[in-house]
């Protein structure tokens, strides 16, 4: 036995595969493209609109009648008579409306018919002569054979066949065809098709007509069974080929205006708009003998673009890297992004493999951005209202194009598949949203063969190397190059404003989490009742120095508040949410650690390490009171061997769970002169960004033995190096590295931790820097160096 195929199933499948006009047009004209024909014309001819055929042919329709029970019966002659009578005037009305159209003859012969089934067909016969879309194009053509047997195939693999051949040869076209479901395109346009075709070597066209209404069985009538049979049409000339599909009995009502209007936000988006004209797929569009304009993109509105992103993701040797480079033309700076391949695996989250990024192949893309705020009047487009409506036309975010054709629907009108729209909604004052952003991405077929369009034509298969791709261009859009933007944004027209409602929100989360930790361990550890009700204290003073500082800033004038973020007040404030959420975290994932067995030492050396951040925290933030000038921290004399050991006991467990193996190299002491909470800072930070790294870079190559080593020296007033064996850092990022909000974790980082580390080693006189480029890996840096005097002789 085998599976039998219902005729009408033909009809469901076409509705469910092909699902509006604007694409099943863009497949006729896809299948022009790989005919290779040089051009393609598309033909409108509408004399009768839809909606007037139907209103003309309504009055036809047979009569039903019926009985008390509503069962349908044979007329009395009386109604009969009455019925003969209301035919004869219909027809009389609609042959004067056929005639005021200019349609002699189809009046006259509606005139004369004899009833209503006849008058349906004079008038269906004429809609489909009258009103019809032609799609000619002058490729290869098909012949007899291969017009029976792969045209007549729905889901044939001829052209995945065409495909999978040795390489093209230069200059030749790469196929976008492979499901062999493009013909239901034209059942979608209309219910008859007339094809005509041939190849340079057939001496006749060949020719084959299809009604879509014969499958529109109610029985089981199997799809084998109705007969659709090619024959042969006129002579040819020697040399002329290809293939013209005229399609009547339009299902939809077109018009000029529509037309019109999807030539702008479709048609002229079939051929990849950011290339030459000569390199791209002419498409010629007419309506009743007039040209269809479809709008160009005009390179004089990218050179007055605010902003210029290209990028590409590249396998080097096998291994994923990507790279960016945006040009912030409203400022003239410019900035490099780079991604490798722990980079990039963070940035597509856990949920994608990291095979993924591998598999989805190499891609690039460039895309414009416009500040709708900032348009200007352009010579060669017009008025700023006809640059921004040009703007409106095109953007619409990242479009995608395979082999230079577009994939619907990215980067349409209202879509937004990547989701910048969202995120703008969420951030105050964010510029990069779909509306302001005119790109795309280039992708192959094949070179990206796991980027499959669906089956309906609407978007790509949501497989896991479809969401690397998406959430890669989401991480770096919307926290990559929002962050420098903002950046940049900052430093020429000063800091922005603090969002104290955010920050509100984070602080107090922040806060319960803090007391339900701490409450937690009281009752765990009652030994450490004092250290911890020190801390306790700490944490309290802090908030109330943030409460102050958050008042006082509230209060201040225009002119003040300038001079006050400039000074760091909006940092120190994210400075807060970023320490507490990493401190809170190493206290709650003790909790959990405690209920084994863990060693008094280790224990009480943990709590000193929180104590001392959170008092750090506490002080600094009072440095924003103008009230308290005394709020500066205290320097003493400690053991910077000590605070070390004392960080990686506390972070055992965490390195422990990672496998990452530490050492430490150092005299049996080195005495140093500093804010001891602040060192604590700096080493957290550190510690706790190898571990992230490390575990990732584990989750790509689980045979690493990862590990760090810091080796200390009394030199330079104290000072130790940091390594590990992790991703490392890129050349060009590592003084970007230490910026404020600069991060590579995505958006689970805030880009704050090597910033606060800088900052702590400046307000001792010192420094940290990455030394030892190529230690570990070729042109990356895995070395930390943090010095407490820059004094070469101290």
């Amino acid at each position: 036995m085998a599976f039998k195929v219902a005729a009408r199933a033909v009809l469901e499948l076409g509705a469910e595969l092909i699902s509006s006009d604007e694409i099943a047009i863009y497949e006729l004209v896809k299948n022009a493209f790989d005919a290779r024909s040089p051009t393609v014309d598309v033909i409108f001819k509408v004399r009768i609109r839809r909606t007037e055929y139907e209103a003309l042919i309504a009055p036809f329709v047979d009569p039903i009648f019926e009985d008390k029970e509503g069962n349908e019966r044979k007329p009395t002659s009386r109604e009969e008579r009455d019925d003969r009578a209301e035919f004869l005037r219909t027809r009389q009305s609609i042959a004067q409306q056929i005639l005021a159209k200019g349609l002699r003859r189809t009046a006259r012969l509606l005139s004369e018919a004899d009833g209503r089934k006849e008058a349906r067909e004079i008038l269906r016969r004429t809609y489909n002569r009258l009103s019809t879309i032609t799609v000619r194009d002058s490729g290869d053509g098909m012949n007899a054979k291969v017009l029976r047997e792969a045209f007549l195939t729905i889901g044939t693999a001829y052209r995945l066949r065409q495909r999978r051949r040795p390489s093209l040869r230069e200059g030749e076209r790469s196929l976008l065809g492979e499901k062999g479901v493009g013909r239901l395109s034209a059942m979608r346009l209309g219910s008859q098709l007339d094809l005509t075709t041939g190849t340079a070597a057939d001496e006749n066209w060949n020719c084959l007509r299809i009604d879509w209404n014969s499958f529109a069985l109610e029985d089981d009538t199997l799809v084998g069974e109705v007969s659709v049979d090619p024959f042969e049409g006129d002579p040819k000339g020697h040399d002329e080929k290809g293939t013209t599909l005229v399609i009547s009995g339009l299902e939809a009502d077109w018009t000029k205006e529509k037309l019109e209007r999807i030539a702008v936000q479709e048609f002229s988006r079939i051929s990849d708009p950011f290339l030459p004209r000569s390199k791209t797929f002419p498409l010629n569009i007419s309506f009743n003998g007039e040209d269809i304009k479809m709008r160009r993109l005009s390179s004089e509105l990218f050179k007055h673009a605010h902003g210029v992103c290209t990028g590409r993701l590249r396998l080097i040797q096998g291994v994923p890297r990507f790279n960016a480079d945006f040009e912030y033309k409203l400022y003239g700076e410019r900035a490099t992004f780079e991604k490798g391949p722990d980079e990039l695996r963070d940035a597509v989250t856990k949920s994608v493999p990291p095979s993924a990024l591998r598999t989805l192949g190499e891609i690039d893309f460039r895309f414009y951005w416009f500040n709708r705020q900032l348009l200007k009047a352009i010579d060669g487009i017009g008025t700023v209202t006809d640059v921004r409506k040009l703007v409106n036309s095109w953007s619409g975010g990242l479009m995608i194009y395979r082999d230079g054709f577009r994939v619907n629907p990215y980067g349409g009108p209202g879509d937004d598949w990547l989701e910048l729209n969202r995120q703008a909604f969420r951030s105050s004052g964010y510029l990069l949203n779909s509306d302001q952003i005119i790109g795309r991405i280039q992708i192959s077929s094949d070179g990206n063969p796991k980027l499959v369009d669906q089956t309906n034509r609407e978007g790509l298969r949501d497989n896991f190397e479809f969401q690397a791709l998406k959430n890669l261009l989401h991480q770096f859009i919307t926290v990559d190059l929002k962050r420098y933007i903002d950046r940049i944004n900052d430093e020429y027209s000063g800091l922005k404003s603090i969002d104290f409602k955010a920050v509100d929100k984070n602080v107090e989360s922040y806060e319960r989490r803090v007391e339900k930790n701490i409450a937690s361990l009281k009752k765990l550890f009652p030994e450490q009742l004092d250290t911890l009700v020190r801390i306790q204290e700490s944490f309290q003073s802090m908030r109330h120095a943030y409460a102050q500082a958050r008042d006082t800033v509230q209060r201040t004038d225009e002119h003040v508040q300038r001079l006050m973020d400039l000074a760091g007040v909006g940092l120190l404030v994210e400075v807060v949410a970023h320490e507490l959420a990493r401190a809170t975290k190493h206290t709650l994932d003790l909790v959990t650690s405690a209920r084994r067995r863990v060693k008094d030492n280790d224990l009480e050396r943990t709590f000193n390490s929180v104590e001392g951040q959170l008092t750090t925290i506490e002080r600094r933030l009072r440095v924003l009171d103008p009230l308290s000038i005394s709020g500066r921290q205290r320097k003493t004399s400690f053991d910077l061997v000590e605070i070390i050991r004392d960080v990686f006991a506390g972070r055992e467990e965490d390195l422990s769970r990672a496998n990452i193996g530490w050492s430490i190299e150092a005299p049996s002491h080195v005495q140093v002169t500093a804010v001891k909470g602040m060192l604590y800072q700096t080493i957290e930070n550190l510690v706790s960004n190898s571990i992230h790294w490390l575990a990732r870079a584990r989750e790509e190559h689980p045979e690493l033995k990862a590990r760090i080593w810091v080796q200390v020296s009394p030199e330079h007033g104290g000072s130790f190096r940091f390594t590990d064996n992790g991703p490392g850092i890129s050349i060009k990022l590592a003084d970007a590295v230490f910026e404020a909000f600069f991060t590579t974790r995505g958006e689970s980082g805030r880009g704050l931790g090597l910033y606060i580390a800088r900052t702590n080693a400046q307000h001792h006189g010192g420094d940290i820097r990455l030394v030892g480029l190529s230690d570990v890996h070729p042109d990356r840096f895995n070395t930390f160096e943090v010095r407490m005097s820059t004094d070469e002789h101290n």
